[in-house]
């Protein structure tokens, strides 16, 4: 829910999270509408994902204020739930006269009065076990080193014979099957180390979402590189095979 907060907060500002506090002000009034569900049924009314701009079916519309009803009648439930526990009133005080809904016990089932066991911790032996095998882990020599991780590999179809520019943002896809956006273009490929695109995502260089391609219909997951990230993208193109 927080996440899809951040991206209707970019894709409504045109710009991406950077956490001052006009910001934070349209995240609280995106959260609260999430929460509420007025975003799912507003989504499902007009057919549109707010956070990734991507039309949606009919089952999904239909999920969607499905479950936005849902949590509006959920929200108005909790309201006159709490203006019964504590009488009926105008403002903050309650009318004179008017009863309290008295207090109802909830029987706890039995399995509930049990211990909780955690079945994940360890016991002093493993502890010491687990402690042994990272000793021995920094005792290795380089050529025991553990094997790094491969890159995070996207294509872009296009033009890019000048470089990719480091001043606006760069559309990308973990699927090579891109002919329909650009069929007189080249197909791009670019490795990212790992430890690259994972800080990318931390500082908020990555928007990830699925892409509707409208004239062909055609539905791919996008991966943009935001500025001035982009720009390091040159630093991991592949050269064509032969070339």
């Amino acid at each position: 829910m927080g996440t899809r907060a951040v991206l209707i907060v970019q894709q409504e500002s045109h710009d991406k999270f950077d956490g001052d506090t006009r910001d934070w002000c349209r995240f609280s009034y995106v959260m609260a509408q999430e929460m509420i569900g007025a975003n799912a049924v507003a989504e499902g009314s007009v057919g549109v994902d707010r956070a990734h701009l991507v039309e949606l079916d009919l089952w999904q519309r239909g999920t969607r204020i499905s479950a936005g009803t849902g949590a509006m009648a959920g929200t108005a439930a909790a309201g006159f739930g709490i203006a019964g526990k504590f009488g009926v009133g105008v403002g903050m005080r309650p009318i004179p006269g008017t009863p309290n809904m008295p207090k109802v016990p909830i029987p706890v089932p039995e399995f509930m009065k049990r211990p909780i066991r955690i079945p994940f911790r360890k016991t002093a032996g493993e502890v010491e076990s687990a402690t042994g095998v990272c000793e021995n882990a920094s005792n290795r020599g380089a050529d025991d080193a553990l094997p790094s991780r491969p890159p995070k590999t996207v294509y872009h179809q296009g033009d890019l014979k000048g470089g990719v520019s480091g001043n606006r943002p760069l559309s990308t896809s973990p699927d090579p099957d891109l002919g329909h956006y650009h069929p007189d273009g080249e197909l791009y490929r670019f490795d990212i180390p790992a430890d690259v695109y994972d800080q990318w995502i931390l500082d908020r260089s990555i928007q990830q979402f699925n892409d509707l391609h409208l004239p062909s219909g055609q539905i791919r997951p996008e991966i943009r590189i935001m500025p001035p990230a982009s720009g390091q993208m040159n630093d991991f193109l592949v050269p064509p095979s032969g070339g």
